[in-house]
């Protein structure tokens, strides 16, 4: 029994004896390559022990970014890290090659960091990231649109060149009514010209015979005095009736003249107030037609401006 008690006391006292020796952290990583999307594996173990509720932080920085803060998978006494993460997928982040993995662990308060290393990761497939694959999808449907846009605008064309070619034929057709207008509008001065004349005519005529007709009712006045000399002046009187048939005959004829005179300057007021009237309704459609031009080579220069921004 004694010797059980002494063998007890012996080990009791290589164990205060004997120095503690803490085990030091380490890691394992799996895969070192891989691309954007390959899941790599951290482990950690080797940690000290701590409080109950106390957490351990691993900070993962590729390259130069932070790739993110992960706690501990224990959170007890005994800390460890089973970490899973991913490439950062961004511009040169991702790029095919080495790229430097940097880790540390630290305490909740960052008081105490455990450990911290580095290790390579080699990216061997470069995968598009999604800023990219947004960037080609913005693309081919900025080239669709491009494409439904020079559709539009070849139609255009097309459409622009029959305009245009309706427009030269009804250019010519103003051309000719044109001059057609010209040559009515010089007759019809001639003829107002001819027709103010006979007018003026026709007024002195008008204007001689109301003096003679008043000359012959004065002679009518006097013509029971010179009844008793009828006989001498017979024959001066068979000249003066002669002389009036004439002029009365003259009238008649100036007074046809005159009534068919005014006739044709009706015909012609409602000649020119109907050509008045089509050459207005032609000058209203040539302007439409014009504007119209305007307002399609307008949003053709708009559009080839906007394809020359393109």
């Amino acid at each position: 029994m004694k010797a059980i008690v002494a063998v007890f006391l012996a080990f009791l006292s290589l164990l205060f004896v004997l120095p503690k020796v803490n085990a030091q952290p380490w890691f394992a990583v799996y895969p070192t390559e891989g691309n954007a999307n390959t899941d790599i594996f951290l482990q950690i173990r080797g940690l000290p022990s701590s409080g109950f509720y106390e957490i351990y932080y691993l900070y993962i920085f590729w390259d130069d970014a932070l790739l993110g803060t992960f706690p501990d998978n224990c959170q007890t006494y005994d800390h460890y890290f089973d970490t899973h993460f991913s490439p950062l997928n961004s511009e040169n982040y991702s790029a095919i090659g080495n790229h430097t993995v940097y880790f540390e662990v630290w305490n909740e308060h960052r008081t105490a960091m455990f450990i911290n290393a580095t290790f390579t990761f080699t990216i061997t497939e470069y995968l598009p990231n999604s800023e990219y694959l947004a960037l080609n999808a913005t693309y081919y449907q900025l080239l669709a649109d491009y494409n439904t846009l020079n559709s539009s605008y070849q139609s255009l064309i097309a459409q622009y060149d029959t305009i245009s070619a309706n427009y030269e034929a009804l250019l010519n057709q103003y051309s000719n009514l044109l001059t057609s207008y010209h040559s009515l509008a010089s007759d019809y001065d001639e003829m107002n010209m001819t027709y103010h004349e006979l007018k003026a005519n026709y007024q002195s005529l008008n204007s001689t015979y109301f003096d003679l007709n008043t000359r012959y009712q004065a002679l009518s006045s006097i013509h029971d005095q010179l009844q008793n000399s009828y006989e001498g002046l017979s024959g001066s009187y068979d000249s003066l009736q002669s002389l009036y048939n004439v002029l009365t005959l003259n009238y008649a004829q100036l007074q046809g003249n005159y009534t068919q005179l005014v006739s044709a300057y009706s015909e012609l007021q409602t000649d020119y107030s109907n050509l008045s009237t089509d050459l207005t309704n032609y000058r209203n459609l040539t302007y439409t037609f014009i504007v119209t031009t305007i307002v399609f080579l307008a949003a053709t220069i708009h559009f080839a401006k906007r394809k020359t921004k393109t």
